[in-house]
């Protein structure tokens, strides 16, 4: 089965970073449960910018609880209107 992969983009307020980490590390361990996996990298060059990306098999519908965590996500994070990209597997060899 193809995978799909979730690119997002996010900016975090200082005083909010502690909660979003937090809740990324809760979508981390559902991810997991699902088969897929889920990584967040930190800007170098810029405080409080964030990538997160989300690895799942490709069809998979998004459970009560992750949508529950992405709403909660959305009050601690901003997400620009072309944030977020998905991009699916591609099979080669």
């Amino acid at each position: 089965m193809a995978r799909t992969l979730t690119a997002a983009r996010a900016r975090v307020r200082p005083e909010d970073e502690a909660a979003y980490l937090a809740l990324l590390g809760k979508r981390k361990q559902v991810s997991l449960r699902a088969g897929g996996h889920f990584w967040v990298f930190r800007s170098r060059a810029e405080q409080g910018l964030f990538l997160e990306f989300a690895e799942l098999p490709d069809g998979r519908e998004a459970t009560a609880e992750e949508r529950a965590a992405e709403r909660r996500l959305r009050e601690l994070a901003s997400y620009g209107a072309d944030a977020e990209e998905r991009w699916d597997e591609v099979a080669v060899g």
